[in-house]
């Protein structure tokens, strides 16, 4: 069971977006260090999953210097994760799964 506290998005003043855009993503959470890692081997350092929101200041990203993944997307609270981990399953993967963002 898991215990939901969400909290809102909120835009910062110092921000003057007007171009706020949003979706839903797959999140991969890790869980332990690792690097070069084969791809038969990945699963093996995979956590869980849980659903993400991925926010985007789309004029900071295009039109005031920020580029597609800097400025406009590190806004404080951009990127809401949760509320649930869901831990993996050596019988089904992420590429069986059906996802429907709401």
């Amino acid at each position: 069971m898991c215990k939901i506290l969400a909290r809102p998005i909120i835009i910062p003043e110092r921000a003057g977006t007007a171009e706020l855009d949003y979706e839903g993503e797959l999140v991969v959470i890790i869980g332990k260090a690792c690097k070069d890692v084969t791809r038969e081997h990945a699963f093996e350092y995979v956590a869980g999953y849980t659903c993400g929101n991925d926010v985007s200041a789309r004029d900071w990203q295009l039109k005031k210097g920020g580029t597609q993944w800097c400025r406009g997307k590190s806004f404080d609270t951009f990127a809401p994760l949760g509320p649930c981990l869901v831990t993996p399953s050596p019988s089904q993967t992420p590429a069986i799964w059906e996802f429907r963002p709401r």
